[in-house]
This record gives structure tokens, sequence and C-alpha cells, in this order.
């Protein structure tokens, strides 16, 4: 942002604080809302590469949009989506961390609620920034090919020899495939740290669950391997309960129904 197009960008701000409209872009919310330096220093080298990549992306955005103070804070959320699938928000927000953790936890509800939005935003800036697919996934592609994909771009000897392992204990029906889209989620977690690597791995065991068509295997899969999640210090005992849990849940309610959907008139 230029000197003097900050200065009006802040001046407008000021005037919407105050009750009033006035025009505004991504690029200039996206410059209040997001702090370089506290990015440089919170994140993994990995994160911060992708937030860069992303904020340099946003910040190409000078399309102005007339708006009220709830139509910023609505474009601001969008924008918070989207840095949130690289690297938790609160840790490069400039506010001071109890006070981050307290905005974030505010606005999941209109998080989840403009998330088609942030979805959106994101496809329309990657096509002239093909540098962003590196950090995002592409929402058509199918979960266990972009495992397997990430997992077969990192592949090297210590990577066979976790696979094996898994092999070695892995309940009946797991295939070298599935231990491979597990390393996929390790590397996730690696990369592009936690939260990224749950909501992986969360859209990996419910295609597993969706695909059981009513064979108890995924129940078993999904087992082990959040216990590995657990040994290997991406979840914690109590959340590795937690996540088995809410996953045999759906398991059954999937069960349920498709024995329902398969009981003769008879019965």
């Amino acid at each position: 942002m230029g000197l003097f197009s900050g200065i009006k960008a802040m001046r407008n701000w000021a005037k919407i604080k105050d009750g009033g409209k006035e025009k505004m872009s991504i690029a200039d919310i996206t410059t209040f809302i997001i702090n370089l330096h506290d990015a440089e220093r919170n994140l993994s080298d990995q994160q911060f590469k992708a937030a860069y990549a992303l904020y340099k992306a946003l910040r190409k955005c000078h399309t102005k949009m007339e708006m009220d103070l709830n139509g910023y804070y609505e474009q601001a959320a969008i924008i918070i989506g989207i840095f949130n699938q690289v690297a938790p928000y609160e840790k490069y927000s400039g506010m001071e961390k109890t006070e981050a953790i307290f905005f974030i936890d505010g606005i999941k509800p209109l998080l989840e609620e403009l998330k088609p939005r942030s979805v959106s935003l994101l496809n329309s800036i990657r096509s002239s920034n093909p540098e962003l697919n590196k950090y995002f996934p592409k929402e058509e592609q199918d979960i266990e090919e972009y495992l397997l994909e990430l997992a077969n771009k990192h592949r090297c000897k210590e990577m066979d020899e976790d696979i094996a392992e898994i092999m070695e204990k892995a309940p009946i029906g797991t295939t070298r495939d599935h231990a491979a889209m597990f390393e996929g989620i390790l590397i996730t977690y690696a990369f592009s740290g936690k939260r990224k690597a749950l909501d992986v791995a969360d859209k990996l065991f419910r295609k597993w669950i969706d695909n059981d068509k009513g064979i108890p295997m995924a129940q078993f899969q999904i087992s082990y391997f959040c216990g590995i999640l657990n040994v290997n210090k991406v979840l914690t005992d109590e959340e590795m309960n937690h996540f088995i849990k809410v996953y045999m849940d759906i398991f059954k309610s999937k069960l349920v129904a498709y024995a329902n959907a398969n009981k003769s008139p008879s019965d």
C-alpha cells in the first residue's frame, strides 16, 4: 500500500467506525487485519511462507466496495477464514494473545456461516496467483488422491520405514495406500500445523466411513490412526478419545441407516 493510499484507507476506516459508509478494498482490509511481524515471529517457516503468499495475493485486490461497519467486519471475516486455513489467525492478528483467542472464539459462528464466501474468494485469486496451490489443496481434488500425492512428493527412506511399521500392526483390510495417506496427514501437520492436519484427517476419515457400506472396517482403521496421531503428539489423550467417539458415532449412524435401507419388507 502506498503512503497516500494507505492514509486515505485509514481515514475511510475511521469514518466507517464512526457509523458512516466508505469505499474500501480487500487489499485495504487485509493490510489492517494481518500483522506480518507477528506472523514472522509466531509461525513456522512453512506457515509464514503460506501466509505471506496469501497476503501478497490479497493485496492485489484493489476493487473498492462501499461498506458500513457490518460490511467491513463481514469482509474481514471472509479474509480471516482463508488465513485460518494457513495458520491460526490469533497468532498474527496484531492483538494481545488472550484478546486474540477470545476474539476468534467469538467469531467462529460467523466464520462458519461465511465459509462458502471464503472459498469463493480463495478460488478467485488462485488463477492469477498459482503459487497459492502449494498451500491450498484444490477443493475438487479427492482427499485420498491429495494425500497420496503429498506423500509421494515427500517420499524418502524414513517414510517407507514408517509405512512398513504402520502396516505391521494395522487392522485387517488396511492397505499401503491407507498408510501413505496417513503419512500425508503427518506431512500436513509438519508444514501447516495442527488445525490443517486435523481438517484433512477429518475429510479422509469421513470418506472412509461413507465408503464402508455396512462393512465394519473404517471404525478399526480410524481408531488405529487416531492412536498414531496421539503417539506423534498431534492429538492429546483427551483429544484422541474425543475424536474416536465422534467418528464411531458417525459410523454407527451410517450403519443403522445402511441396515434399514437393506431391510426386507418381511423383517
